[in-house]
């Protein structure tokens, strides 16, 4: 074998190995994570039934008033779908799902006897070639947990879509809001002021949402409620839809 022979084929063989490195660690970290993986369903395990509930039923209510003109649907970081109402996804003839957690897609398919286009890799917000697959686009609990959306809103321009997302979170508490919908963004101050009892110590974790679509140009339509995922551990939910690709 010449030496330029040689040299191209560790090259390629290099490659092909740091890709599937970086697969098996994409893998692993997807079943250790926090906010999915084990441990999520670990929780859902024990409080599915009991703390979940409020959020379930906040969840179908925000998409029962979101309706896209479509029957095909995209669902982004669905899970097991935990929070996914079956009489919501039985209204779309065709589900792809983009989702790298194996156990969740194992999951979602025993719960709901679905079988969506599983799309295993992990989606990426940062490419500037950003292709959806065809159909309505839902964010399942998934952008409070990444760092970075890139623009985002663009890449969603002209598709109906809907998110649900973690706004901020607290492990010392819980915050007092019912189900709510807004003409606006809720703002750092209205939280601080109505929906943080004034007696507690909370810590706010803010998960850097409510900026994703303060600048919007097109119509959105936000709703709010409290999610319970612990005892301790609360989320407040900001659900959000383009209020623009309604039927």
């Amino acid at each position: 074998m010449s030496p330029a022979l040689c040299r191209n084929t560790t090259i390629r063989l290099e490659s092909f190995l740091k890709h599937y490195q970086n697969k098996a660690m994409g893998f692993f970290r997807s079943l250790i994570s926090t906010s999915g993986g084990i441990v999520y369903h670990a929780r859902a395990l024990f409080f599915e039934r009991t703390l979940w509930r409020s959020h379930q039923q906040s969840v179908k209510t925000f998409l029962n008033a979101w309706n896209p003109p479509t029957v095909s649907l995209v669902l982004v970081g669905p899970s097991a779908g935990y929070s996914l109402p079956l009489d919501f996804l039985k209204r779309f003839n065709n589900i792809t799902a983009i989702e790298p957690d194996p156990m969740a897609r194992l999951l979602f398919e025993m719960r709901t006897g679905l079988r969506p286009h599983w799309i295993k890799d992990p989606f990426d917000f940062e490419s500037k070639e950003l292709q959806f697959p065809q159909g309505a686009i839902l964010f399942c609990n998934l952008l409070g947990q990444i760092e970075s959306t890139g623009n985002l809103e663009q890449k969603l321009k002209g598709r109906p879509w809907a998110s649900y997302h973690d706004a901020y979170s607290t492990s010392n508490g819980h915050f007092e809001i019912a189900f709510k919908s807004a003409s606006a963004q809720i703002t750092d101050a209205e939280l601080k002021t109505a929906y943080v009892p004034s007696s507690s110590q909370h810590i706010i974790n803010d998960h850097n949402t409510l900026r994703l679509f303060s600048k919007s140009e097109t119509p959105l339509s936000f709703y709010y409620w409290n999610w319970q995922l612990t005892p301790r551990r609360s989320h407040m939910i900001e659900g959000v839809y383009s209020a623009s690709a309604q039927e």
